[in-house]
């Protein structure tokens, strides 16, 4: 049997940016991912990069790794605060999990230029304006 026969599609797990406000009035965007089934998912990795052109020129962002432990049916767990210089590339999420002994796992995108106030729509998981990934 291949390792692929023994992933599964994560379906019940979102990826959202989200923008909060702070003491000064500035706004910082945080990465969150959210548990929308309805069983815990434990052994959380989720891998975050950016790719794209800059005046025409391929730009790579560090690749950066977080684990969770778990997380439980319904809620979420901050991963990283992205920065704007970042927005106008394609940022990308890979989550892998458990649910029991079954992998599952997903990639999650944000579209260059996607990340912004305007595109902000309300993220009934989250209780609060956003933009899901895909």
């Amino acid at each position: 049997m291949k390792l692929s026969e023994l992933i599964n599609e994560a379906t019940d797990v979102e990826i959202a940016v989200l923008p909060e406000t702070n003491a000064d009035g500035s706004i910082s965007w945080f990465v969150y991912i959210v548990n929308i089934g309805s069983q815990i998912i434990t052994n959380v990795l989720i891998q975050s990069s950016g790719e794209g052109e800059i005046d025409a020129w391929p730009v790579k962002s560090s690749v950066l790794k977080h684990f969770m432990d778990e997380i439980l049916p319904g809620n979420s767990a901050k991963i990283e605060m992205l920065i704007e210089d970042v927005f106008i590339l394609k940022n990308n999420y890979w989550v892998s999990f458990y649910k029991d002994t079954t992998i599952f796992d997903k990639q999650f995108f944000f579209a260059p230029n996607s990340i912004s106030i305007e595109n902000c729509k309300e993220i009934l998981s989250l209780n609060h304006k956003g933009i899901l990934a895909r």
